[in-house]
């Protein structure tokens, strides 16, 4: 298996995990095969793998710089389809929920002032 493919999948799993995704990597894998039909957990997966994927096409080119941009454009490709389209690309100012896997439980963060 393309080691560029493998480390796309586990990092698809891992980072959609910590969203509350309760899909396994098994299913994550599959996903990516496939790519039909898709419920909301797995719309999320392969949005997340298509961003990792011109993400790095962009890095070979050498034609992308960390920026406030970039993890807005990267935003907007990981929750296409996934939340109302006024708030893609935007900055969050309401409080987020993130998941902890490996303790099972729930996480919030709070934004202290606006940016």
């Amino acid at each position: 298996m393309n080691l560029k493919k493998r480390a796309r999948e586990i990092s698809t799993y891992a980072s959609t995990s910590i969203e509350d995704n309760p899909l396994p990597l098994t299913d994550v894998k599959q996903i990516l095969k496939t790519n039909q039909n898709l419920r909301r957990s797995k719309q999320e997966v392969i949005n997340y793998n298509k961003a990792l994927e011109e993400l790095n096409k962009n890095l070979q080119k050498g034609s992308t710089s960390f920026s406030l941009n970039l993890i807005l454009s990267i935003q907007k490709q990981v929750i296409d389809k996934l939340i109302p389209r006024y708030q893609a690309g935007k900055l969050r100012v309401e409080q987020a929920f993130v998941n902890n896997p490996r303790k099972g439980k729930a996480t919030y963060y709070q934004l202290k002032e606006k940016l």
